[in-house]
């Protein structure tokens, strides 16, 4: 931190969210939870520890209004709530930054497509990459829809999520959103 700066040295964090992309991110050091954990424990912090803000409960009672600690322990467990709609365990290892634009093709060379009931129009059987890679899709599952936000269509999402193998062994999450797949993250 000395010699790049306090923003400059990050650690990561677990966030809630539906999507790999959403669930982690990373923060500067200083402000994360693990700088406070090493901090060692005095009579003051334990003593600020039994003075702790009034619970949800407490203010929902009119005794008095959550503070700054308390929406902000509302936040941290929300990265533990459940999220309908989330994959299921285990997580793709490697979230691209940027999505990467790819083409999923059935046996006789249709782009795949899902209806709005969630189904796909048939089996992806080949993977084309940016640079124009193609892969021979051994396995699949999904679609797993997801609609976010329906009730706001100026910010609504929807998309059909498939986790594909491919013939060199590489699994990855894909994602077709308005037409358009992607390639969201990397199983390792």
């Amino acid at each position: 931190q000395g010699l790049l700066g306090a923003e400059a040295v990050t650690v990561p964090r677990l966030a809630g969210g539906r999507r790999p992309a959403d669930t982690g991110h990373r923060m500067p050091l200083h402000t994360s939870r693990a700088d406070r954990s090493q901090t060692p424990k005095t009579k003051a912090t334990k003593k600020a520890k039994r003075e702790r803000p009034p619970t949800r409960q407490a203010a929902r009672h009119g005794n008095e209004v959550p503070d700054a600690a308390t929406k902000k322990a509302r936040k941290e467990r929300s990265s533990t709530a459940p999220w309908p709609g989330r994959l299921p365990a285990p997580q793709p290892a490697v979230v691209l930054e940027r999505p990467e634009a790819i083409t999923v093709c059935d046996r006789h060379g249709d782009p795949v497509t899902v209806s709005g009931r969630g189904e796909a129009s048939a089996a992806p059987w080949q993977m084309t990459d940016s640079a124009g890679h193609s892969r021979t899709v051994v396995a699949w599952a999904g679609p797993w829809p997801l609609d976010e936000r329906w009730w706001r269509p100026s910010v609504r999402r929807r998309q059909a999520r498939f986790q594909m193998v491919l013939d060199d062994g590489s699994a990855h999450l894909c994602v077709l959103e308005s037409g358009r797949w992607q390639r969201e993250a990397t199983y390792d």
